[in-house]
């Protein structure tokens, strides 16, 4: 369902912008707000989903910092160490 919404004292240097935008990709004005309203709100949920996963991957690393250092050792050089006793 649609409904109207109003926008005020828009400067006019801005809906000048606006009505050329319009024109270029052959819409009405109202259109290419609506357009670039919804591109807008679509880009701020990435945003937020990708905040998200960002987040979950720092509480993975930090509950794996938890468990201990992480070994940065080759393999040959852990059996050395195993045989050595510093390991």
């Amino acid at each position: 369902m649609a409904t109207t919404l109003t926008v005020r004292d828009v400067p006019a240097a801005l809906h000048d912008r606006l009505q050329r935008r319009a024109e270029a990709h052959r819409r009405s004005l109202d259109r290419e707000v609506v357009v670039l309203l919804q591109e807008a709100v679509e880009q701020s949920g990435e945003d937020e989903q990708q905040t998200a996963e960002r987040e979950s991957v720092i509480e993975r690393i930090d509950r794996l910092r938890e468990n201990g250092p992480v070994i940065h050792d080759s393999p040959a050089e852990i059996k050395r160490k195993t045989r050595k006793g510093l390991a």
